[in-house]
C-alpha cells in the first residue's frame, strides 16, 4: 500500500482526476467540482446546483488532459484551488 500526502506543497498545483475543485472570484460565492473522467475525456461534476451533474464549463466534449481543464478554469476565475476532501458513498 502506498500512502499519498496531498498536503504538502509539492501536491498543490498537481491536480489529478478525482481531486475536488474549488473556483471562485470572492470569497463569499465558491464553486465546488470534482474531476472525473469518462471516455478518455476529463469533466467536471459540479456540487453547487439542486442536483450533481456535468459542469457548465467542461462542455459537451470535455477535455484531453487535467492540465488544460485548470488551465481553463485559472484563466476564468480568479482563485482555483484544490480542495482536501474525501468521497463517501452510502446506501
Amino acid at each position: 500500500m502506498k500512502v499519498i500526502d496531498k498536503r504538502t506543497n509539492k501536491n498543490k498545483d498537481k491536480f489529478e482526476v478525482g481531486d475536488v475543485v474549488c473556483y471562485y472570484d470572492s470569497p463569499n460565492k465558491k464553486w465546488y467540482s470534482l474531476i472525473t473522467e469518462v471516455n478518455d475525456r476529463i469533466y467536471l461534476i459540479d456540487f453547487n446546483s439542486d442536483y450533481v451533474g456535468m459542469d457548465e464549463f467542461s462542455g459537451e466534449d470535455g477535455y484531453d488532459k487535467v492540465d488544460v481543464l485548470i488551465y481553463g478554469l485559472r484563466s476564468q476565475w480568479k482563485h482555483v484551488e484544490k480542495v482536501n476532501a474525501q468521497l463517501v458513498i452510502t446506501e
